[in-house]
């Protein structure tokens, strides 16, 4: 017998006349195919409004007896996908600035060159830094930023024929002087930590 479309209820009809009744769970297709889905997602946002962190709401609502389409208990990737589809945005899980400290983007920002510059490098092992273990970032020791005597990389590459005569070899050179910068690994401040 079937009278909801999330579970299925078995009736056991034993020999001897006994009658087993049972309700089973069963995976469905979308959160709107659960009985108690409208009432699940109401609760979720506001939870989520109220700030509660995705694993909580999860843990609490499977308590409560809720559960996902294709589960038993209540994902957290379920209720991140219903809080993003209601664009309800939760704090990141950590910060993004650490004193004395600059990622790769921030690194870049601060030198005024593309990141996509200092990644390459790093992948080439020109640049030696490795992960720090409690967010997996490439960091950097942050350090007062020198002046450099080269102009940095322009945002937009130079092309042949927007650039003509003595102005196109003074950007060839510049663009060269740019490839051929390095990093002092010697330089504390650069070797892996």
């Amino acid at each position: 017998m079937r009278r909801a479309m999330d579970c299925v209820q078995p009736r056991i009809v034993w020999r001897g006349g006994a009658v087993t009744e049972l309700e089973v769970g069963i995976a469905v297709g979308a959160l709107a195919s659960l009985a108690r889905g409208a009432e699940m997602e109401a609760r979720v946002l506001d939870l989520a409004r109220d700030g509660t962190e995705d694993a909580a709401i999860a843990a609490r609502l499977t308590q409560e007896g809720f559960r996902s389409p294709r589960h038993s208990q209540v994902l957290v990737n379920t209720i991140s996908a219903i809080r993003r589809r209601h664009r309800i945005l939760q704090a990141p899980s950590h910060p993004r600035r650490l004193p004395g400290w600059l990622t790769v983007s921030q690194l870049a920002q601060q030198l005024g060159i593309l990141r996509r510059w200092i990644d390459q490098r790093i992948r080439s092992s020109v640049i030696v830094v490795g992960p720090h273990p409690p967010m997996k970032l490439r960091l950097f020791e942050a350090a007062p930023v020198r002046s450099c005597t080269c102009s940095p990389i322009p945002k937009q590459p130079l092309l042949g024929s927007a650039v003509s005569g003595p102005d196109r070899s003074a950007a060839y050179a510049s663009t060269t002087l740019q490839k051929n910068r390095s990093i002092n690994l010697r330089d504390p401040r650069h070797r892996r930590r």
